[in-house]
């Protein structure tokens, strides 16, 4: 440090040791400004432009200290992680009043609903609710009577979050460019309805939703509402005219008849990046529709885990609908795509998606109620050869198009060719799977 008080070193241009901060780690960067004042001056606005609210005691007196020193006014960045991190919810679906949540959940949520004045400058929120499995299906009250009565702290941090999203659409208005809103439950949430929302999503740039199952709720009619009503016409709706890239993950298939979201609705003009997770293509082409609805703006495609649903149209291993069909369909009609992976993974489930993924994996599906069990059904053989055949010229095409542009080779092709041997466990082996992964969960969490 005694080097960056040599005068030499301060009579730098600005822009000059702007930059250098701007390289260096945010650990680094606020030891800059130990330095000196000009040091001071130049790395605060960078050293505290990204942080975090944790929804624990510690996390929210860090927070309420950077206020307190002026500091969490220059973040652009702001992530709000819900503190359960475990691997399951035993007791904690218990009903809560309002009057009575903790001092912690006090907190956040009065620094969730005050976003604008907070934060003016913040432009990206990311969001991290509870990522684990229920074993208690959670309640979502409807009435006033309901809420006063208690609600599930998983579903208050929920609410809280929607509303201060709200709060932050307000006149002025905050101008978030991403926002990222993984693990949430599939209700509906009236605040979505408000105007305040929907001006907030009209600025977003960037958006990054992961939905848990419908099983966790006690009603199956809440999922569907999500789905079918709440996620196009209050989330993706108002995004259309600004949105770039989009990821949505299911971690239930969805998109056939039950529920079906409503993609002929829905067109972004300038989305260059989409990424589906648990998405259904079926026999009414409804998805590969929308996808090919943005056919000269997209650049970069991921399926992850999307089985082709075939529902009673299989017959004798030939499905009605083919993965060839829909890569041949995509390999023709999406000139401007210079990444595409095509992926699918062996365990459902949010608090596994960082599992192992098979490359270039297709299955077929006739039902999408045992998912995350045995994997796919299976076809004729000639059929999964030409479904091979066809996703393989797809992912060439793509390929000689990124050699073209000087892009280098594409990895997700080399990387299914360097290991042919890959594959989806067999039906067989999923019992013993499972039971390896429950029992890691249950040792984490009774130790």
């Amino acid at each position: 440090m005694e080097s960056m008080s040599n005068p030499g070193i301060n009579r730098c241009p600005a822009e000059v040791l702007i930059a250098f901060i701007e390289a260096s780690e945010h650990d680094d960067r606020r030891t800059l400004r130990g330095v000196n004042k000009v040091w001071r001056t130049l790395a605060t606005p960078l050293a505290f432009d990204s942080l975090m609210l944790e929804h624990t005691k510690e996390g929210v007196a860090r927070m309420i200290k950077l206020f307190r020193a002026r500091l969490a006014k220059w973040a652009k960045r702001l992530e709000y992680r819900a503190g359960d991190q475990a691997p399951l919810a035993f007791g904690d679906t218990a009903l809560i009043p309002p009057n009575q949540q903790d001092p912690v959940t006090k907190a956040v949520t009065a620094i969730l609903s005050d976003l604008t004045r907070l934060f003016p400058l913040l432009e990206s929120f990311h969001v991290r609710l509870f990522a684990g499995r229920h074993f208690e299906a959670l309640h979502v009250p409807m009435t006033r009577e309901e809420i006063i009565a208690g609600v599930s702290k998983y579903i208050m941090q929920q609410f809280n979050v929607f509303d201060a999203l709200t709060e932050a659409g307000n006149s002025p208005p905050l101008r978030l460019k991403t926002l990222s809103l993984r693990n949430l439950l599939p209700c509906p949430e009236p605040a979505m309805m408000e105007e305040g929302f929907k001006t907030l999503m009209e600025s977003v740039e960037n958006l990054t939703l992961t939905v848990h199952r419908a099983r966790t709720l006690d009603s199956q009619e809440y999922w569907e509402a999500f789905w079918q009503e709440y996620l196009p016409d209050y989330i993706l709706a108002p995004a259309q005219s600004s949105l770039t890239s989009l990821s949505m993950t299911s971690d239930q298939p969805v998109g056939t008849e039950w529920p079906g979201v409503n993609f002929p609705s829905l067109h972004f003009p300038s989305l260059c990046s989409l990424k589906l997770g648990g998405f259904c293509f079926d026999i009414d082409s409804n998805l590969e529709d929308f996808i090919l609805r943005h056919q000269t703006t997209l650049t970069s495609l991921v399926l992850d885990s999307c089985p082709m649903h075939t529902g009673a149209t299989f017959r004798n291993k030939i499905p009605q609908r083919k993965w060839s069909q829909v890569f041949d369909r995509l390999e023709v009609g999406l000139t401007e795509l210079t990444y595409v992976r095509v992926m699918c993974k062996y365990l459902w489930g949010l608090d596994v998606e960082a599992s192992p993924r098979t490359e270039m994996a297709l299955t077929y599906e006739t039902s999408t109620s045992g998912y995350g069990y045995n994997r796919g059904e299976p076809v004729n053989s000639a059929v999964e050869r030409e479904d091979r055949r066809a996703l393989e010229k797809f992912y060439v095409t793509v390929d000689e198009r990124r050699r073209e542009e000087g892009l280098g080779p594409l990895e997700s092709l080399a990387a299914a060719r360097a290991r042919p041997q890959d594959r989806l466990p067999r039906a067989e082996e999923f019992p013993e799977l499972i039971d390896m992964v429950m029992a890691g969960l249950l040792t984490t969490h009774f130790g």
